[in-house]
């Protein structure tokens, strides 16, 4: 059984197979999205910004089971000179996350964004 997100379902979209050939390793890929530190140390002050300048800001993470203990969810909430940027990203064991956009930064207002 897969699961099904509202953003797979949404009118108008229609999904693709895809192919995304990357080099890396399973724990890699499911230990960054649960920890959104990495993307502030290593992705932005360590080796300089990769992504957007806002990524550099220390948040607020709290992390929470889901309720079918499947996985975990976190919400990660930063300051960025006046704007306050929440995002979330979930993890299910043991091979598939949703992450947040990563085209997305803290210098102005974004009502919703996602990556799916």
């Amino acid at each position: 059984m897969f699961l099904v997100y509202a953003a797979m379902d949404a009118p108008g979209n229609e999904m693709l197979p895809d192919i995304i050939d990357m080099p890396c390793n399973w724990l890699q890929v499911i230990e960054n999205p649960s920890d959104p530190y990495h993307a502030v140390y290593l992705h932005s002050r360590a080796t300089g910004v990769q992504f957007k300048e806002s990524w550099e800001a220390e948040g607020v993470v709290e992390w929470h089971w889901m309720p079918d203990e499947i996985g975990i969810f976190l919400t990660d909430t930063r300051r960025w000179n006046e704007f306050i940027w929440a995002r979330i990203a979930e993890l299910f064991q043991p091979n598939f996350a949703r992450l947040s956009d990563f085209n997305q930064d803290a210098s102005g207002k974004t009502v919703f964004a996602q990556a799916c």
